[in-house]
């Protein structure tokens, strides 16, 4: 966790792992405080157990009660909360990298669900069980198997929440994206785009390579990804470069050249450089790390 995020969550009772990528809160105290204003990095899942919640965010009011969850994806702005009397909230912390790394080829349906239909509450009746075992997970860590457990159980929630996505879709009886009044060409337009970089076997090309194939500037193409999704397209594309490039080191046994050349670096030292710009260490370490663990 950066220290500007932990800034963010003032005196809370923390249980950290993966390198801070993952955290949870069991009791979030002060939610004003913790919330408002924040621009967070990571993905936030706010489950209400008592009490009710507003949120008041740059264009939209988000409102949940207890027995609900809000689920906020990275960077999204707050300027005021609000809370009931008597609130309690738990919080789960998950950064980019954690998520698309958990969910793999799902992480589609979280896009779909969070940039697209706007989905940001769900029913959770189905996550206090589920909640009182994280807990336990996340505190005890006696197993040596702790991390291939709580990596087991963060999926298997994530996963419940995709198919949440899904229900809460059916059960409002939507109409075909194309169709829908609240869904703008641009959000479509973004929503093709993250397609399209997912589907690229070499997802590191220019901003212009992506707008050409979508018959847009790419200033324009610029300009709709920050307001949908609050990151650039620029962001975005180095996002899904950097988890091929994990999933690379960890899943296979090819050279760095390989890897440089199969991810669209010209050479080991350029990518050698940008691996360590965003991950803090090198390629040979972070492959020998994963061994390690």
């Amino acid at each position: 966790m950066e220290q500007n995020d932990t800034n963010i969550y003032p005196k809370m009772r923390l249980y950290e792992e993966f390198d801070g990528e993952v955290f949870v809160v069991d009791n979030v105290i002060d939610l004003s405080s913790a919330l408002s204003p924040a621009k967070s990095g990571y993905n936030l899942f706010l489950l209400c157990n008592s009490g009710r919640v507003q949120l008041e965010m740059v264009n939209s009011t988000i409102t949940f009660s207890a027995g609900q969850m809000c689920i906020l994806p990275s960077n999204k702005m707050m300027s005021k909360t609000l809370v009931s009397p008597g609130v309690n909230v738990s919080l789960l912390c998950v950064s980019d990298k954690a998520l698309k790394s958990i969910l793999g080829a799902q992480i589609s349906i979280w896009n779909k669900a969070l940039y697209l239909q706007k989905t940001h509450v769900i029913d959770a009746s189905w996550c206090h069980t589920l909640k009182d075992y994280i807990f336990t997970v996340f505190k005890e860590k006696r197993s040596p198997l702790f991390k291939e457990i709580a990596l087991s159980f963060l999926r298997t929630f994530l996963l419940f929440i995709c198919e949440q996505f899904g229900l809460a879709d059916e059960e409002e009886g939507e109409p075909a994206e194309a169709n829908k009044p609240g869904i703008l060409r641009q959000d479509m337009l973004f929503s093709r785009f993250l397609e399209l970089l997912s589907s690229q076997s070499v997802k590191r090309h220019p901003v212009s390579f992506y707008a050409a194939k979508l018959c847009v500037t790419p200033k324009y193409l610029a300009g709709l990804s920050t307001r949908v999704s609050g990151k650039s397209p620029v962001k975005w594309i180095m996002e899904y470069t950097m988890e091929d490039i994990y999933t690379q080191l960890r899943m296979t046994d090819k050279s760095l050249k390989e890897i440089a050349m199969q991810t669209g670096f010209p050479n080991t030292s350029f990518f050698g450089k940008f691996f360590r710009e965003k991950s803090g260490m090198t390629p040979q370490e972070y492959r020998q790390q994963v061994h390690r663990n």
